[in-house]
């Protein structure tokens, strides 16, 4: 399941290299935030 949730997120939200590094930080942090609730 979280793998999936991860993909979408990352699909979504973290599409190119345009995007800022806090942009991919906050990815980063939601799939971590994700993970922690599913476990």
């Amino acid at each position: 399941m979280a793998e999936v949730l991860e993909s979408h997120i990352r699909e979504t939200f973290d599409q190119n290299d345009s995007y800022s590094h806090e942009i991919s930080k906050s990815v980063d942090d939601t799939i971590e935030l994700v993970r922690a609730y599913l476990k």
